[in-house]
C-alpha cells in the first residue's frame, strides 16, 4: 500500500522545481520593469529640462503668446492652426497642439510643467521684452499679433 509515496514525492519535488522557476521569472520581470521606469523618468526629466531651457530662446511674439497666457491666466491659447509661432513653440514642447478645433480658431495647451515654471518665473519673460513696461502697454502694441495670432499669416 505505500508504494505510490515515492511517486508522491517525485511529483512534489517537481511541482517545486516549477513554482520556484517561474517565481524568478516574475521577480526577474519585476526589478526589469523598475529599471526601464527608473531610465523612463530620467528621460522624462532631461526632456523637460531641454523644454523650459527653450523660455530663454523664444523669440518676441513667442514670448508674447506665453505672456498673454499669464496674463489672462489661461493656459490654453487659440490660435489658428496655422500660426507659426503657435508651431514653433510646439516643436520646442511649449505649446501642444489640441487633437480638436477648426483651423481659424484653435486651442494649444501650455503643458503642466511649463505653466508651472513660468508661473514662478514669469518676469524672465517680462525681460526678454525690455521695452514695455507693463502688459497693457503690450497689448496695445500687438493688436497686429494678435490679430495675426487669431486669424494665422494671412
Amino acid at each position: 500500500m505505500t508504494h505510490y509515496r515515492g511517486w508522491i514525492g517525485l511529483g512534489t519535488l517537481a511541482f517545486f522545481v516549477l513554482w520556484v522557476v517561474q517565481l524568478t521569472a516574475i521577480l526577474k520581470d519585476k526589478k526589469e520593469k523598475k529599471a526601464r521606469s527608473k531610465e523612463e523618468q530620467i528621460r522624462a526629466q532631461e526632456r523637460r529640462t531641454e523644454i523650459l531651457k527653450a523660455v530663454n530662446t523664444l523669440s518676441k511674439n513667442e514670448s508674447f503668446i506665453l505672456l498673454y497666457s499669464l496674463h489672462q491666466n489661461q493656459q490654453t491659447v487659440f490660435a489658428a492652426l496655422s500660426n507659426r509661432y503657435a508651431q514653433a513653440m510646439c516643436a520646442k514642447g511649449l505649446l501642444k497642439a489640441s487633437p480638436r478645433g477648426n483651423i481659424v480658431h484653435y486651442p494649444f495647451t501650455i503643458p503642466h510643467f511649463v505653466w508651472d515654471y513660468l508661473k514662478e518665473n514669469e518676469q524672465v519673460l517680462y525681460d526678454s521684452l525690455p521695452e514695455f513696461d507693463d502688459m497693457k502697454e503690450l497689448y496695445e502694441h500687438s493688436d497686429g499679433l494678435i490679430k495675426k495670432m487669431a486669424f494665422g499669416d494671412l
